[in-house]
């Protein structure tokens, strides 16, 4: 796995207790990031290689530089300032996706989420209902494609054993959103009382 990938999943450094303080390279005191979402919220949106130079810049500049600043933008408001593109805003929309859905599988890397994007595998449902040869066979048959020789000139076809790890892990995160709902319900129905039989 290329070191810029590795470094996504990359576990934080143990500190003495939440919320210490330690020098920054920048030699100022600045809080470290508690959890492996936290330190990838802060992550810089250069680090992920996906964005074009151009709206990266744009971005950069309007002091958009980390993984949370994109996903808490008001995209259609700061395109238009911007004068974006269609073309960019559905970019930066796909690439914000891409973010959403690598935080929901956390085996996945936002690059990797936005080739699986690429082949209409656009959430963790779908993911989670594929089969890892039937996906890595997709993946495979993209790369054939004139576009998909120009993505996968960026972003490498993962191997087969991470394909099964994706899978499983969208499903594991599809269990998890139906426990919760069910556990949600049946907390809701035993706090409502039973009507009155009218007798």
């Amino acid at each position: 796995m290329r070191n810029f990938i590795a470094q996504w999943f990359r576990k934080p450094q143990s500190n003495p207790s939440p919320g210490t303080i330690v020098d920054s390279p920048t030699g100022r005191p600045q809080a470290q990031p508690q959890t492996a979402r936290q330190r990838r919220m802060e992550a810089s949106l250069a680090s992920l290689r996906l964005l074009p130079t151009g709206v990266l810049r744009q971005l950069e500049s309007s002091g958009h530089r980390r993984v949370q600043d994109l996903l808490r933008l008001n995209l259609s408001q700061w395109a238009t300032e911007q004068r974006l593109t269609a073309s960019q805003q559905s970019q930066l929309r796909t690439v914000r996706r891409a973010i959403r859905m690598a935080f929901a599988l956390r085996a996945m890397h936002p690059r990797e989420a936005y080739l699986l994007i690429a082949i209409h595998r656009r959430s963790p449902e779908d993911v989670a209902s594929d089969s890892p040869r039937h996906l890595f066979r997709d993946l495979e048959r993209f790369a054939l494609s004139s576009r998909g020789r120009a993505l996968t000139r960026r972003i490498e076809i993962p191997s087969l054993e991470r394909v099964s790890a994706w899978i499983a892990a969208a499903q594991d995160h599809q269990f998890s959103r139906l426990a919760t709902s069910h556990t949600s319900s049946a907390s809701d129905t035993a706090g409502v009382s039973p009507a009155p039989s009218g007798h």
